[in-house]
């Protein structure tokens, strides 16, 4: 198993060694994080929609209060999800 950070190379004389790997591009670091990002949303999404649903389908006076919560909750978590993906992509450009 390398160390941290490094891969197997040569030395100047020819020999092996462990020799720093080379950095990861943006592209590869950038993806990995769009990918956890949309995963994270699309969880979240999840439970906001059931919640949603669950407001309308329940009775009583606060079902108006639940939805409007509810459509505030997603509405921000979609405004955050387009944030967290425009600072990922000012990060690592493509």
């Amino acid at each position: 198993q390398p160390p941290k950070g490094k891969v197997l190379g040569a030395g100047g004389d020819g020999a092996p060694r462990w020799v720093d790997a080379p950095p990861r591009p943006n592209e590869g670091i950038l993806h990995e994080i769009l990918d956890g990002l949309s995963a994270s949303y699309q969880s979240d999404m999840s439970e906001l929609n059931q919640a949603y649903l669950a407001a309308i389908v329940s009775d009583g006076p606060s079902e108006e209060i639940k939805q409007v919560a509810v459509r505030s909750a997603i509405a921000e978590r979609k405004a955050t999800y387009v944030a967290e993906k425009n600072a990922a992509r000012e990060m690592y450009p493509v």
